[in-house]
């Protein structure tokens, strides 16, 4: 009786779900006038519609009736110096570290859990870099862009090889130490922590100096993995397709699936991929594996407790914001649709809850109406029932930010971008069955 209930609330219902490929792997770049105009403000769907309609124009599966369910987004404390950064990471202390962003051209700090405060720990880390928590404790910061670039290669700024050590535990100001570099500089590329405990990057974009004196960009596919007791980094198998802006998602098996981001740099805009690629680290290779329906970058990836890997939201090709959400299986190495978010977005904050829920939380549209807007909505999905559920929103929207779990069970947003540059604030709240 009880799933009877919670199915009648939710109107969920599997038997409107479809796979990939009952509706085409990629759409391309066009889409009929009529069409666009009937989707024209798909990203900003009335907060009482029970049925969402994609950028694309297509009708949503009506898997699920929105539930809105309250919660209390409080202020928290502030961090020194407003910074965009995806870098959030939660520690087995109960404090969170927050690495990179805009501020003095790269910072750390760490939340102090017994103190409720943040901590300065160092300048370094650079804006669009990757972080990874190692074994040690320590967290890496590898590559980024140059102080002032954010979201798009600019091409009079170099991508970056430097990389840092940054000790959670260390004093203000000497909690930040250099280490090795990359052998390939890369801007808004994806990392992992391998099953061997080497710090894995991939992909991103690399500009550097050209024969004629500029900067010239380019997608690199390369791979490269570090060792942690040498502090060095070896090439490892390049992907099929260079590509930047994408996600990267250890699996349940220790394999590595790489999903969408930028594949082909245009002026103006650029262009994300459909493509999807596995990397076996004990063969050392890549596979391709079966390609999304929504071509995305700028997107959120979660491994779910079943194994699959949950994708939403992100940029499509056009540079809309998408509300679609599909799932990846790693038996069948496919892909099939999963509940529409109940908003649109890219460059949003996401976290696998102790449930297995996934919460997704801000991000932005860019449209002709609305350029770089925030978003300030909220969500947790569901995998048993294929459900979003609306949770109250943000007290600021904000967007390039983080989302971590401190050691009470409470859920803090830190810092981001915003309409007005980039936030020192963060948020904090307590979710319900969690």
């Amino acid at each position: 009786m009880r799933w009877l209930i919670l199915l009648m609330l939710c109107g969920c219902s599997s038997s409107t779900s479809m796979d990939a490929g009952d509706v085409g792997l990629d759409r391309g770049t066009d889409v009929a006038a009529d069409t666009r105009a009937d989707a024209e403000d798909a990203s900003d769907v009335a907060a009482d519609e029970d049925t969402l309609v994609d950028v694309q124009g297509d009708v949503a599966p009506p898997e699920c009736r929105l539930i809105d369910t309250p919660v209390e987004w409080t202020f928290g404390p502030e961090i020194m110096g407003g910074r965009g950064t995806r870098n959030v990471i939660a520690l087995e202390s109960g404090d969170i570290a927050v690495v990179g962003g805009t501020v003095f051209g790269g910072a750390a700090d760490v939340y102090d859990d017994s103190t409720s405060n943040f901590r300065y720990l160092g300048s370094g880390p650079a804006p669009n870099h990757i972080s990874i928590s190692l074994p040690s404790g320590l967290i890496l910061s590898a590559g980024g862009a140059a102080p002032g670039t954010h979201r798009q290669p600019q091409p009079d700024s170099d991508s970056l090889a430097m990389t840092y050590l940054v000790d959670p535990t260390g004093d203000p100001f000497l909690g930040v130490t250099p280490s090795g570099p990359l052998n390939v500089s890369r801007g808004f590329h994806g990392g992992v922590l391998l099953d061997d405990g080497r710090a894995f990057v991939a992909g991103g974009w690399h500009a550097a100096a050209d024969d004629e004196g500029g900067t010239a960009v380019d997608i690199t596919p390369t791979a490269e993995a570090y060792d942690e007791a040498t502090e060095t980094w070896t090439h490892v198998a390049p992907m099929a397709e260079g590509r930047w802006a994408l996600s990267l998602t250890k699996l349940a098996d220790g394999r590595v699936l790489v999903a969408g981001g930028f594949s082909r740099i245009a002026d103006p805009g650029h262009v994300p991929t459909v493509t999807a690629e596995i990397y076996d680290p004990v063969r050392d290779e890549w596979v391709p594996v079966g390609a999304m329906r929504d071509a995305r970058a700028w997107h959120e990836a979660r491994l779910l407790p079943s194994g699959r890997v949950l994708v939403f939201g992100g940029e499509t090709r056009g540079g809309d914001a998408l509300a679609s959400a599909e799932l990846f299986d790693p038996a069948t190495e496919t892909w099939s649709l999963a509940a529409y978010l109940p908003f649109a977005a890219e460059d949003m904050a996401s976290l696998v809850l102790p449930s297995g829920r996934v919460l997704a939380a801000g991000g932005f549209i860019d449209t002709d109406a609305s350029p770089m807007s925030s978003r300030d909505q909220v969500s947790i999905y569901d995998e048993s029932m294929d459900c979003w559920q609306r949770l109250t929103s943000l007290q600021t929207a904000r967007w390039h930010f983080g989302l971590a779990r401190l050691s009470d069970g409470r859920i803090m947003a830190v810092p981001g971008w915003t309409n007005m540059g980039a936030t020192r604030t963060s948020e904090i709240t307590a979710l319900p069955l969690e």
